[in-house]
């Protein structure tokens, strides 16, 4: 397995490899959007938003050469290191997209019902990014700070749209939730040198939780409920990208890799 060091921008590796200070980010966010009541029992939003970031702090890409390897044993005393990176302001991003949010409430049964619909969308895009110092350029490293595995992170490796639906029935002892909640399909790339480039696209993902809360007294409140109640979980990752076997499921994916989790709770006011 190749070794990689990733070094805080202070060290004098990532000095000698034309590592700089870290400066604040600069950002420019445009939004808009409405909101639709009627009767008093249904609500609808709407917003668009826009944020362009300049100088984004974002881990370099995997930065290796022959040259780079022995300069590391020669210098420093590293040994069997391949590679390198570090945090970067080499980037600059715009991310735009849009959020609905519905909401209908009635009564029902001695109590109110409120059903709940969200949906967002968001895609990013890199605008630019910044030169390849020229410490690693003189160790034969050409490709950008920021390349294909990292861009991969910035603009593909999360789902551009989330679903969200949600019942809630609640009375003055009673709450009762059900949420269905549906992640997008993502795709992650990696980039592990000499034209080894695997790729995956991880499909999209729904789960289910519930939960009920009962009024004890108007102090005590006990709850019991599942996070993911179907169990579901990523795909799993080819043998290409799972570093044999260790890391089975993608790290980014935003459903966890821990399967169903079912809660008791309680709680108490003073």
């Amino acid at each position: 397995m190749t070794q990689v060091l990733t070094l805080p921008v202070s060290n004098p590796i990532a000095r000698a490899l034309g590592a700089r200070d870290l400066q604040a980010e600069k950002s420019v966010n445009l939004s808009g959007g409405f909101t639709l009541q009627a009767g008093g029992q249904f609500t609808l939003t709407t917003d668009y938003f826009h944020i362009r970031v300049g100088d984004r702090i974002t881990i370099s890409e995997r930065l290796q050469s022959g040259a780079l390897t022995a300069l590391l044993q020669s210098q420093f005393g590293l040994a069997g290191v391949e590679g390198v990176n570090f945090f970067t302001n080499a980037v600059d991003t715009t991310t735009a997209g849009v959020d609905f949010v519905a909401n209908y409430r009635f009564d029902m049964a001695g109590g109110a019902l409120r059903l709940t619909g969200a949906y967002s969308y968001a895609k990013t895009r890199i605008d630019g990014v910044a030169a390849t110092p020229v410490q690693l350029a003189a160790l034969g490293i050409t490709t950008a700070l920021v390349g294909l595995e990292e861009r991969n992170t910035l603009e593909g490796a999360a789902p551009q749209d989330k679903a969200v639906l949600t019942a809630e029935w609640s009375d003055p002892r009673w709450s009762l939730l059900v949420r269905l909640t549906r992640y997008g399909s993502a795709t992650r790339v990696f980039d592990f040198g000499g034209g080894f480039v695997p790729t995956q696209t991880y499909s999209a993902k729904t789960l289910l939780d519930i939960e009920a809360d009962y009024a004890v007294t108007r102090q005590l409140t006990l709850a019991v409920g599942a996070d993911n109640v179907l169990d579901q979980y990523p795909d799993l990752s080819s043998s290409d990208i799972n570093y044999a076997g260790n890391f089975p499921y993608d790290v980014l994916s935003p459903i966890g890799m821990n399967g169903a989790f079912y809660f008791v709770r309680a709680g108490l006011k003073f």
